[in-house]
């Protein structure tokens, strides 16, 4: 009688503990916005940011990236394909011009093919303050990605846009 009790009140305990793991563990729309956010900061440059701060973010940046990535928005430099290396070079290289870079994004809608593939859809908010004189210009644009995974985390293979609202 006592071995059926603890028994049994292992598998409630076994039941509770898969019943919790499912409930409480991120979707994949949640990993690829929480990328997504991750991507945004990672870009982004607060006033008088640290040198260690910026080493950081770059040396992470590249992670972000799958091997080959396509870029189609306007205004971009170069060619419209990139290495994950090139593209957090050029990153890297532009940071120093301005003193502010804030990347943010809204409404983003995520749509999981299969396992490895993805589609994220948003509006992208791009604000960069000059580091020489303090001009400040606003771009505002309707961002498309495709993301894929391998076995590691979901990576950024293509970017794409529609022009929205220029200031």
């Amino acid at each position: 009688m006592k071995t059926l009790r603890i028994a049994a009140a292992i598998a409630v305990l076994a039941a509770a503990g898969w019943g919790l793991w499912r409930w409480l563990r991120p979707t994949e729309e949640k990993v690829i916005r929480g990328r997504l956010e991750d991507l945004a900061d990672c870009v982004s440059r607060r006033d008088r940011e640290s040198t260690p701060i910026m080493g950081l973010k770059m040396t992470s940046l590249q992670g972000f990236f799958a091997p080959e990535v396509s870029i189609a928005i306007s205004g971009f430099p170069g060619e419209a394909r990139y290495t994950a290396a090139q593209l957090a070079s050029e990153v890297a290289r532009a940071r120093p011009y301005f003193s502010v870079i804030e990347l943010t994004f809204f409404d983003v809608e995520v749509a999981v093919q299969d396992h490895g593939n993805a589609t994220l859809s948003g509006t992208a908010r791009l604000v960069l303050v000059s580091a020489d004189g303090g001009e400040r210009t606003e771009e505002t644009r309707v961002v498309h990605c495709r993301l894929s995974r391998d076995e590691g985390p979901w990576q950024f293979a293509a970017f794409s846009e529609e022009p929205l609202l220029r200031r």
